[in-house]
């Protein structure tokens, strides 16, 4: 097996889809007789898979710690203000504030799903990128928003997919 073709073809699928689908192509890799050093890589590449499948739970848990306080989302061209009041099943509950036209003040409740928030809103959310997992998170959701120099930031921390990461920001910037 050539890893680093296999490598590739796992950022495609990440790309492509996303973490699940190719936690699964290395999952059935794995039922395949390798030497145990590829054995030994495989299974370390799918528990990386595996942790990175967990995005919308990352986001959510960061932004569990802002419940309460004011947070800005920005969906499509527009910059929402809200008080954060419950984060759950991929979504977010807010409130805006509002005046009525009696001139008294109301609260608005504004829900958003997290899948869809741009790419680059769902990294932005997500926090800090402190483990090899969230790092290769971080790094797709830029490739997808075509932020490549954000991209490049994060793909060398993106464990055993830091090389094909590379590879595949090199690429898209010499287009």
């Amino acid at each position: 097996l050539d890893m680093a073709t296999f490598t590739s073809g796992i950022v495609d699928a990440i790309l492509k889809d996303d973490f699940t689908i190719a936690a699964a192509l290395v999952g059935q890799e794995l039922q395949y007789s390798h030497t145990p050093d590829v054995e030994k890589t495989l299974q370390t590449l799918q528990g990386f898979l595996v942790a990175a499948t967990q995005k919308d739970t990352i986001i959510e848990e960061a932004l569990r710690s802002q419940i309460g306080k004011d947070i800005s989302i920005r969906s499509g061209t527009k910059t929402v203000r809200m008080t954060l009041q419950k984060v759950q099943d991929g979504t977010l509950e807010g409130s805006i504030p509002l005046v009525t036209s009696s001139g008294a003040a109301a609260t608005q409740t504004t829900t958003f799903q997290i899948r869809q928030l741009s790419p680059e809103e769902q990294a932005r959310l997500m926090g800090s990128a402190d483990t090899p997992a969230k790092a290769a998170i971080k790094c797709m959701l830029f490739i997808r928003a075509k932020k490549y120099d954000s991209a490049k930031q994060f793909a060398a921390s993106s464990g055993p997919l830091a090389d094909a990461f590379m590879e595949r920001i090199s690429a898209q910037t010499a287009k």
